[in-house]
């Protein structure tokens, strides 16, 4: 039997290669109410193609996003290592989606509108807008 999206991908560094760098991002979460999507914890860096990647060069600022799998089912992003999510990012998936409050796959209840103000919404993204919000990375901060 085929692994499911969670338990082949939460917790993975992954390296998004584009034509400015190679961006760096980390799998914290697989909704099971939405197939092949998952929460990334997109850095705020864009490392030159020729470096040597480390463990060590996935922190820092960052940004939050849903996407696509099918740039990770497809390889066109790379799998870099497995760290595991803690219970700190865990709390980052908390959310908005269809009007209703949501932590993980556990359903809170419905989101009144200080809830739609407040917390993210669940916007998925394919991998192009992705690659292009990494790629803007490097025009905004330079390489790190």
């Amino acid at each position: 039997m085929a692994k499911s999206d969670k338990s082949r991908f939460e917790g993975r560094l992954v390296t998004i290669p584009t034509e400015d760098g190679i961006g760096l991002a980390k799998v914290l979460f697989c909704p099971a109410r939405e197939k092949n999507s998952a929460l990334f914890k997109i850095f705020k860096k864009i490392l030159p193609r020729d470096t040597s990647i480390t463990e060590a060069d996935f922190g820092g600022p960052y940004e939050l996003r849903y996407a696509r799998l099918q740039a990770l089912k497809s390889e066109s992003w790379s799998i870099f290592h497995d760290q595991g999510v803690d219970a700190d990012e865990h709390r980052l998936t908390h959310r908005t989606s269809g009007g209703e409050i949501w932590i993980g796959d556990e359903h809170i209840g419905p989101a009144t509108e200080a809830d739609e103000r407040s917390l993210p919404k669940m916007l998925i993204y394919g991998e192009g807008l992705i690659e292009k919000f990494v790629s803007g990375l490097a025009a905004k901060a330079g390489r790190n």
